[in-house]
């Protein structure tokens, strides 16, 4: 056989699971190992609750018990752009285009985008009260022409 076709043979039988590589792909010179890490939405949660309850427990150890307090006040103040785009009902692509143009203003967790709770009906309450008035300027106008 041939240089190629024993290489070729090789990489079959490791994919197929009868050999395995001596030498794992990151030792290999010119290679990284990967940093990447798949971890499912249960596992992430768990983790993350710990890390709170860790942090809290740090607090109190540090005497800064009533800053997680308040702290804890805030989170839950807190609401995810899908539930922001429910209040306002609108998609939540919107949303994030909102986000993007600067009208709403979102505080970054890990990689998660969180809004105030307040600032969202802020907005929505705005948008309605420019939205009646711009009904009742198009009503003026229609009556102004005979519409």
């Amino acid at each position: 056989m041939t240089d190629r076709t024993e290489a070729a043979v090789r990489r079959q039988k490791t994919h197929e699971g009868q050999r395995r590589p001596a030498v794992p792909p990151s030792a290999v010179e010119g290679t990284r190992p990967s940093s990447e890490a798949v971890v499912e939405t249960g596992t992430l949660d768990t983790i993350l609750s710990r890390i709170d309850e860790l942090s809290r427990r740090l607090a109190v150890l540090e005497g800064a018990a009533p800053l997680a307090e308040a702290g804890e006040q805030v989170a839950k103040d807190e609401i995810s752009p899908q539930e922001a785009a429910g209040l306002l009902r609108m998609s939540r692509p919107s949303v994030m285009r909102l986000i993007g143009r600067g009208l709403l203003h979102p505080r970054k967790v890990l990689s998660r985008h969180k809004l105030s709770r307040a600032e969202v009906l802020a907005y929505r309450d705005e948008q309605g009260r420019q939205q009646r008035q711009a009904l009742e300027n198009l009503a003026v106008f229609a009556e102004e022409h005979d519409f």
